[in-house]
């Protein structure tokens, strides 16, 4: 294959396994190849060149490019058996480790895929990048291939393949691709709890609310500590992903560990209305501070998130809170001036302690908010 297709299969796997949304990636498009005659047993090196001319992606003069790579690239039966004596090797790789199965499953030839698999080609060998036959046909969405592979040996395939493969089909809402992942598990050790959890995040943190019911139904625990799905899904302002997960039990108030913050403080500093009040019915405490001294309320006024913060007003007050916040933030709400100006000005008119408290004010110089060493929510 050619360096810079390589290059970017690599950066998709390590921005997954770092993370990191794989949204941006587009996967290699498949070379436009002309037809090979079925009846033409005779290989030639200069025919499958010939094939590949058209892909701007296709350097012939590449070491690991030879008839049996080319061969599986084409997606021609008869190419490949014809050099069944000549590479007696299935599994032989190129550099970067890539298989002729591999090769086939990634361009979705599935009658080679069967084939190379009756001949004994190893499903679970992976490429120097992390991924094998199965996460590339995810990621390319060739649920045919995924099925032969799965119905060929899910046994032979690492647990880690699995994981990448559930991980690649969330974050890009193949729902038919996750069914048929557990459909063909033979038991829960099939994915890892870190393996399910990053599914469950990829698919909340892209909104893709019929991905994560079918992860949820499959058990996949809702909240958990890195991989906070609630937490993500209100950041981002997916209030009907958020609202499943709480039916299933997420935590509304679950902190993250480093930061404190909740999914309350993401989904007010953002700005989600819809988010807000969802969480604030389903319990949601705007009173709790993340480790850098911020209520919900004011990262809301923080970030001129008006709408919010009157919602968020609302409900404190409601809820008979102990600390008073409703002059400041109605001032601010109404004003279209330096917030912490009007605040500073009218703090200077009012002896009230309990406001006072709730913003850290200075006698010299006004309101100073808690100083984060991240002013941005964690991601």
């Amino acid at each position: 294959m050619a360096g810079s297709v390589r290059h970017n299969r690599t950066i998709f796997f390590l921005c997954l396994l770092m993370g990191l949304t794989t949204s941006a990636y587009a996967p290699p498009p498949a070379p436009k190849l002309a037809t090979l005659s079925e009846t033409n047993n005779d290989v030639d090196i200069s025919i499958f060149v010939a094939f590949l001319s058209e892909n701007e992606e296709f350097d012939p003069s590449e070491k690991s490019i030879d008839e049996w790579f080319l061969a599986a690239l084409s997606g021609s039966c008869v190419a490949v058996k014809a050099l069944f004596n000549k590479w007696t090797d299935i599994n032989r790789r190129t550099p970067d480790g890539e298989t002729a199965l591999y090769i086939a499953s990634e361009y979705g030839h599935k009658d080679l895929v069967q084939l190379l698999l009756d001949r004994g080609a190893d499903a679970s060998l992976a490429t120097k990048a992390g991924g094998g036959a199965l996460s590339i046909a995810v990621q390319n969405k060739h649920i045919d291939i995924v099925r032969i592979l799965l119905e060929n040996d899910t046994s032979t395939i690492s647990i880690k393949e699995k994981d990448l493969a559930l991980c690649i089909a969330s974050e890009s809402n193949g729902e038919d691709i996750v069914k048929l992942l557990f459909e063909y598990k033979r038991a829960d050790a099939d994915f890892t709890l870190d393996g399910k959890q990053m599914a469950l995040y990829a698919a909340a943190q892209n909104g893709h609310a019929g991905t994560v019911n079918i992860l949820l139904k499959h058990d996949v625990a809702p909240t958990t500590g890195e991989y906070n799905a609630v937490y993500i899904a209100s950041l981002r302002g997916h209030t009907d992903v958020v609202r499943l997960l709480l039916k299933y039990g997420a935590d509304a108030n679950f902190a993250l560990p480093k930061e404190g913050w909740t999914a309350l403080h993401a989904a007010s500093e953002k700005g989600h209305v819809s988010t807000v009040k969802l969480l604030l019915e389903r319990g949601a405490d705007a009173s709790k501070t993340t480790k850098s001294g911020f209520t919900p309320l004011k990262l809301a006024i923080r970030e001129e998130k008006r709408k919010v913060a009157q919602v968020l007003e609302t409900h404190l007050n409601s809820a008979n809170y102990s600390m008073s916040v409703s002059a400041p933030a109605a001032l601010l709400l109404k004003s279209r001036q330096n917030p912490e100006k009007i605040l500073q000005k009218n703090i200077r008119r009012s002896s009230n302690e309990a406001v006072q408290r709730s913003f850290s004010l200075s006698d010299e110089k006004g309101i100073q908010m808690p100083v984060s060493s991240s002013n941005t929510p964690p991601k």
